[in-house]
């Protein structure tokens, strides 16, 4: 915008600078709020894809073993067994066996929390002293989007992934060059959530365009970590992990899950990481270019793995960590620059529309954890006596109430419908004499298997709805305990 005579000429600046702190204001809002939800119902709110992570850990604390046939499945807990592929790698389920089996979950969203506000913390303080404010804020605008938190603040093995490769980064972007010790954390995050891998390679990419003599540090780090993990989970599963890694995550990329994603994710995350690569862009300096190209590949690989199958916001945590350390290290404009009232403005349209939706969801998920408390309860009254036990397509809720996971239906119901399982593993499951009840999440993956269907139809009758859950009674089961 041309420069006015007078004092119009401040109009802009000022009304940018006011839009600004506004901003602000609505994201330090939402980030209380989120983080205050997280830290209130750490300890009781349902769980959120952490069953997995939670069992091998109970596995490993019990010194039973993690790989075994899954089709023939384990019996070590009575006449119907587990079955389950081994979930990415087990080094967090690992990391968290030592903890007493009551207080794993608790302990393991402390140290996600801790982690994710952590992670963005660190790259804001990086930034220069009295540059940190766009940082800052748009720390604060990704720690305060509940869509994120769900997943950060979640026992799931994200997060730990997440934080080994943004110190991989953040190593980087301190020493101007990825280096032995940064690549090995690229490469350690990796093994612990195979999915991270867009922050490393674009870390990776850039350093091969400003100095390829100085890449070979960062993939000796690198390979080194990767080949002795893959040398102890060979032996430790005689040769069957890398099976277990591939049917437990290779679920089909689609076109639908793609566009369906897209029109979402794009609303919460497409114009500040656009803005934040657009700063980047103007900044020549080493720490910059390093950040400028994890931002790159980890937005281009969270873009490519919104058409898997059963994808979330998980994916966009690199690229959000990524975003602020970009604006951490670049060269933010000057006031008089065409690009602040630009950034203002989707400063200030980002903060509020997710500032809503973020408080929205904070409540809505405060009713549904009394809603799952309920049926959770009735669960217990009307299942578990005599030794009874309950079925669920959320492996968290069967862990909560049979002390295990009978089979991971998002898992086994992909693989049973690509004809690498036989039906017969579930269909056994649900016919079986000592699961009583079924307790159903809104997610329906065993309806979609016709033959299941039609037995979880026969067999089971609704008994109690409470808000997306549904627990489904067997109809020759005794009477709730009164």
């Amino acid at each position: 915008m041309p420069a006015t005579t007078g004092g119009g000429g401040r109009i802009v600046p000022a009304l940018s600078v006011w839009a600004l702190r506004a901003a602000t204001l609505v994201a330090g809002e939402s980030l209380v709020v989120v983080v205050a939800w997280a830290v209130a119902t750490i300890a009781s709110r349902p769980y959120f894809g952490e069953g997995e992570a939670l069992f091998e850990a109970s596995r490993i604390r019990a010194g039973l073993p993690l790989y075994f046939d899954a089709v023939a499945g384990a019996f070590d807990y009575g006449s119907l067994p587990s079955h389950y592929y081994v979930l990415y790698t087990p080094l967090w389920p690992a990391l968290l066996s030592p903890l007493p089996a009551g207080y794993a979950l608790t302990i393991a969203r402390a140290v996600t929390t801790a982690a994710w506000l952590g992670t963005l913390g660190l790259f804001v303080a990086m930034a220069p002293r009295g540059e940190r404010r766009p940082a800052a804020l748009l720390a604060a605008y990704f720690a305060g989007t509940y869509n994120l938190a769900i997943f950060a603040t979640s026992a799931r093995h994200d997060m730990l992934g997440v934080a080994l490769a943004g110190l991989g980064l953040a190593r980087s972007m301190r020493r101007g060059r990825v280096d032995a010790l940064a690549g090995a954390l690229f490469a350690l995050g990796a093994w612990v959530k195979p999915s991270v891998l867009g922050m490393a390679a674009g870390a990776l990419l850039a350093q091969l365009v400003m100095s390829p003599q100085a890449l070979a540090a960062g993939l000796s780090g690198a390979l080194a970590v990767s080949g002795a993990c893959a040398l102890a989970l060979t032996r430790a599963s005689h040769g069957t992990w890398f099976d277990h890694l591939v049917r437990s995550t290779a679920q089909p990329l689609t076109l639908g899950n793609w566009l369906a994603a897209i029109q979402k994710d794009l609303v919460w995350f497409g114009l500040p990481v656009a803005l934040a690569a657009g700063v980047g862009l103007r900044t020549r300096r080493s720490d910059a270019r390093l950040a400028l190209g994890a931002l790159c590949v980890s937005t281009a690989w969270a873009l490519f793995l919104a058409a898997k199958t059963g994808r979330g916001t998980n994916y966009w945590l690199e690229p959000c960590v990524a975003a602020v350390a970009t604006l951490a290290a670049a060269s933010w404009p000057a006031p008089t620059s065409a690009l602040w009232p630009v950034a203002a403005g989707v400063a200030l349209f980002q903060s509020v529309w997710v500032g809503v939706a973020s408080n929205r969801s904070v409540f809505d998920a405060l009713d549904r954890s009394r809603a799952h408390r309920r049926i959770m309860d009735t669960a217990r009254a009307v299942c578990l006596p005599r030794g009874g036990l309950v079925l669920s397509n959320d492996t968290g809720d069967e862990l909560d109430l049979d002390g295990r996971i009978l089979t991971p239906a998002y898992q086994f119901s992909h693989l049973v419908r690509a004809g690498k399982v036989p039906v017969d593993v579930l269909l056994t499951e649900v016919e079986h004499p000592d699961a009583r009840c079924y307790l159903e999440h809104s997610w329906t993956e065993l309806r979609a298997i016709p033959a299941v269907a039609a037995a979880l139809e026969r067999d089971y009758e609704l008994r109690e709805t409470q808000s997306e859950w549904n627990l489904f009674v067997r109809r020759s089961a005794p009477p709730p305990v009164e």
